[in-house]
């Protein structure tokens, strides 16, 4: 047995009639325009929602500046020192690694960004580079993003030292039930791990982003 309790407009909350959650193409809302409903129903055994509801979400920033890069670049570090929840698999362990090498490149492009925006903050093209350049942090993330993206380096080595990736490793993480990626870089004469040098490049940004009084 089952009943239906309540139609509503899913953007505004307005109650709609009945009838609503059977039509197609469904009438918008009186109040808001949206056509988008939710269902409440209740239940003695067993319920079931035959209506198609269909919820869209619009951002209100849609804009790629360097807020909106610098916001997604420690998001998306964040994610990957974070262990992974899925299987352990070759394909598994390729795409993390797919993924942290990709961020290499969002990270040192956030330059790019910033330097659009050179008008409204005050920071010269100039100025950006010379800290990419004077920063160790900074440096070997220029190298890595520029290997990845081209093959090659056409210039000698920010960094000092033309980075290498060794090998991309998965290993289990029994604590979170999860595991973790592990991509080994060669620099110099250290070998690094990739998170880490993911991770180094954001705090780097984030010390010269609040140098400059940009954050």
């Amino acid at each position: 047995m089952q009943g239906l309790r309540a139609v509503r407009c899913t953007h505004c909350g307005a109650k709609r009639a009945p009838e609503a959650a059977q039509e197609g193409p469904r009438s918008p809302c009186t109040n808001c325009g949206g056509t988008a409903i939710t269902v409440d129903v209740t239940a003695a055994d067993t319920a079931s929602v035959t209506a198609t509801v269909s919820v869209t979400l619009t951002p209100a920033e849609q804009g790629r500046d360097w807020r909106r890069r610098w916001t997604e670049v420690q998001q998306d570090v964040n994610k990957l020192s974070s262990p992974e929840r899925g299987e352990m698999s070759a394909d598994a362990v390729h795409s993390a690694s797919h993924r942290l090498q990709s961020l290499f490149i969002q990270t040192y492009h956030l330059k790019d960004a910033l330097k659009v925006a050179t008008p409204s903050h005050g920071i010269s093209p100039s100025e950006i580079e010379r800290a990419i350049s004077s920063d160790g942090d900074l440096a070997v993330l220029a190298d890595l993003a520029n290997l990845d993206k081209h093959g090659n380096l056409d210039r000698p080595p920010r960094s000092g030292h033309v980075p290498k990736v060794l090998s991309a490793e998965g290993t289990s993480d029994p604590a979170s039930q999860g595991w973790r990626l592990t991509l080994s870089i060669a620099h110099a004469e250290t070998v690094r791990d990739g998170i880490e040098v993911a991770q180094a490049a954001v705090e780097a940004w984030r010390r010269h982003l609040t140098n400059w009084g940009l954050i």
